[in-house]
């Protein structure tokens, strides 16, 4: 028997999903209509149909991946993404954010609460040209061209020396220097073996030049090899207390984010204590979290991607309102609620395998998406259920180690469109491409790239499966009411309509990725010149005042010229 011809999609429908770049405006237009299966036709099934899609329907979600230093792309899109919409009436219903894009994603929901520190508009020494919070963020830590020590404190000649390298010659002789003073202060066995192999004993002191004839070899080697232990232990103490849970503390980034609401100091980076930190961060958390239950109907939700290794397991750090909840619940993630004492909190005690985090734990939840394994040290919290304040004790990395991409995340929030912002550029990397690196990679920039390549596959997967559902439903109109047969939960409308509509999904990435991810403050690129934060930050400014945004329902990649899409 032969297959029943697919109808063709409508021209109308047609245009409002052809694969092209967009500008700003073009997108803001698109997020006011929506494509749905229509009515059946006398002989023929449903087909599609565009209408202009109700506002009470609408569920805008930015999904922004994360990508370390290159995350300042993404706030520049956002300082145009975001101005744009406020001058069309429109705002984003649901921030999603891994990583540094959790970071950002923290940054937009603060300022639409209108809790962001008003130096940045106020204090001469820090206003920001720019009008958003996030990019004025990134702005002003750039400003003296050492952000990282924001960022990892006083560890920052680490980030330097993995991203730079020992690129010139001061470079290179201060860290043969510096290997020596090691060699001399925790080895003296090997540093005096050294001395007597190059014929230098005359720079000895006297006792050591004549050990030989006034103890004996045996006493020599007796008492440097006493020596050699001592600074093997001394050495081994000193990297277990600096190095040993990770090679950075968490301590910079919690000060910076403690500083972000409106008591906070931006002026220089803090040097409190960990503890005193985590404090004022737990104010600031409450504060923040009181406030949006107060206000939930009329400011965006949030979602903050982890890692749970207690469990192994993706896990989502929410403050959304309970239908968006029970969607992400019944999609079966891992969703970990926000908590409030106010009594809108308790609406979502009710819905089966509901978890919840006590509001004070808001901005670690962000450092948690933030943790790279290795690099930046776990984030302990504690989760319960409903009915219950007896902390169940997990530790949290970052949430890029499983799901990079919130896209998918979004459709099962049940957004209507979403807006991927993402840090790696939108092409079909050809399989015999040469790599044109020269140099040796050390193991710190193996693993940045290996983790980076991760990150960029997750992201890739996420969009390939949403488009796969798109394009068969393009072509098999019926599908959606099949597959939702026996599915149907009365009284939630808008689940319901998740499923018989096609999702419209728009990518925003750089055209080439101008830093790395731990390039916190730049890179040599060609002799001296170097690019910072703030380039990365003005090109996603400029990049989306043209036609940059890709229009990815049906095609997830622009093809390379003269190649079909798929069919």
């Amino acid at each position: 028997m032969s297959s029943k011809p697919h109808e063709p999609v409508p021209t109308d429908v047609a245009e409002r999903l052809r694969p092209t770049y967009l500008s700003v405006d073009e997108l803001l237009n698109d997020l006011e209509h929506e494509v749905v299966r229509g009515g059946a036709r006398l002989f023929a099934g449903p087909t599609l149909e565009e209408r202009q899609i109700a506002p009470e329907h609408r569920k805008i979600a930015l999904a922004i991946s994360g990508g370390g230093a290159a995350g300042a792309y993404s706030a520049g899109a956002l300082e145009t993404l975001l101005g744009h919409m406020h001058a069309h009436n429109q705002r984003p219903d649901i921030i999603l954010g891994t990583s540094a894009g959790a970071l950002n994603g923290y940054g937009v929901f603060l300022e639409a609460l209108g809790k962001d520190n008003p130096q940045l508009r106020q204090n001469p020494d820090i206003k920001q040209p720019f009008s958003t919070f996030i990019a004025s963020i990134w702005s002003y830590l750039d400003r003296n061209k050492n952000t990282s020590e924001w960022i990892v404190g006083r560890r920052s000649w680490m980030i330097d020396l993995a991203t730079r390298g020992v690129s010139t010659p001061l470079r290179r002789w201060g860290l043969a220097l510096a290997l020596l003073f090691g060699v001399f202060v925790f080895n003296p066995f090997l540093f005096v073996s050294l001395i007597f192999f190059l014929g230098l004993e005359s720079w000895l002191p006297p006792l050591m030049r004549n050990w030989g004839s006034a103890g004996g070899p045996a006493l020599q080697l007796a008492v440097l090899g006493g020596l050699s232990l001592v600074g093997l232990a001394v050495t081994s103490f000193v990297l277990k207390r600096m190095f040993f849970t990770s090679f950075f503390r968490d301590t910079p980034l919690l000060q910076l984010l403690s500083n972000t609401g409106p008591g906070g100091d931006l002026s220089k980076p803090r040097h409190w204590s960990r503890e005193h930190s985590l404090d004022r961060a737990r104010v600031l958390s409450r504060e923040l979290v009181a406030e949006w239950y107060k206000r939930q109907d009329e400011l965006p939700e949030l979602i903050i991607t982890a890692t749970d290794i207690t469990v192994g397991r993706e896990c989502l750090f929410t403050l959304v309102r309970p239908e968006t909840y029970r969607h992400l619940v019944r999609n079966g993630w891992l969703a970990v609620q926000l908590d409030c004492d106010d009594d809108k909190a308790r609406q979502c005690d009710a819905i089966p395998g509901a978890l919840f985090t006590r509001g004070q734990n808001l901005l670690q939840c962000v450092i948690a998406s933030t943790a790279v394994p290795g690099a930046f040290p776990s984030q302990e919290l504690g989760i319960y259920g409903p009915g219950s304040r007896n902390d169940v004790r997990h530790r949290f990395v970052d949430g890029g180690v499983l799901n990079n991409s919130p896209v998918h995340l979004a459709i099962d929030a049940s957004a209507s469109h979403v807006i991927s912002i993402e840090l790696d550029p939108l092409i079909v990397t050809d399989p015999l491409s040469a790599d044109d690196r020269n140099e040796v990679f050390n193991f710190l920039e193996t693993g940045i790239t290996t983790f980076t390549t991760l990150l960029r596959r997750a992201i890739e997967r996420d969009i390939r499966r949403t488009v796969t559902w798109n394009r068969f439903l393009t072509e098999n109109p019926s599908a959606a009411l099949e597959r939702s047969k026996g599915k149907l939960v009365p009284g939630e409308a808008s689940f319901n309509r998740e499923l018989k509509r096609i999702i419209p999904l728009y990518r925003i990435a750089p055209a080439v990725r101008e830093i790395g991810t731990a390039e916190f403050d730049g890179r040599f690129e060609k002799g001296r010149r170097t690019t910072t934060l703030r380039d990365v930050l003005r090109r996603g400014v400029l990049d989306l005042r043209g036609n940059h945004i890709w229009r990815a329902t049906l095609q997830s990649v622009p093809l390379p010229e003269g190649q079909a899409p798929p069919k």
